[in-house]
């Protein structure tokens, strides 16, 4: 069982990356699904573990790796190229910040991204 992992489509198909296991492991793997061949891919791991972030595609196929925690909050980003199956450092953020949302602003490439951090839950 995997929690808190992040998808996102791709050109490719359907990312899956990082996570938590039902063992509480911290996940930094990243595995491609084809849908048309009905067949996961393992690709190249994301540089840390990371669960509760975001992986944003932006027009160019790259994906912007933020956000999230494992066991802190994580300012260290990264920028995915699924084509290369490589990864580059992205900017530090100033501050951690897990439990994050995204949306990819019009056609300029900026990202809004908004936050919680709290590990409290009700409900």
């Amino acid at each position: 069982q995997l929690t808190s992992a992040q998808s996102g489509l791709t050109g490719e198909g359907l990312l899956v990356m990082g996570g938590r296991s039902a063992d509480t492991t911290y996940l930094s793997s990243v595995q491609l699904y084809d849908v048309t061949n009905d067949t996961w891919a393992t690709k190249t791991a994301m540089g840390s573990t990371r669960m509760q972030f975001v992986a944003q595609k932006y027009p160019d196929g790259d994906v912007f790796i933020f956000a999230g925690r494992n066991a802190a909050s994580l300012t260290a980003t990264q920028i995915y190229d699924p084509l290369m199956d490589s990864y580059s450092a992205g900017p530090a953020m100033s501050a951690g910040r897990p439990y994050v949302f995204s949306a990819l602003l019009s056609d300029d490439d900026q990202v809004l991204m908004g936050y919680g951090d709290s590990d409290t839950r009700s409900g």
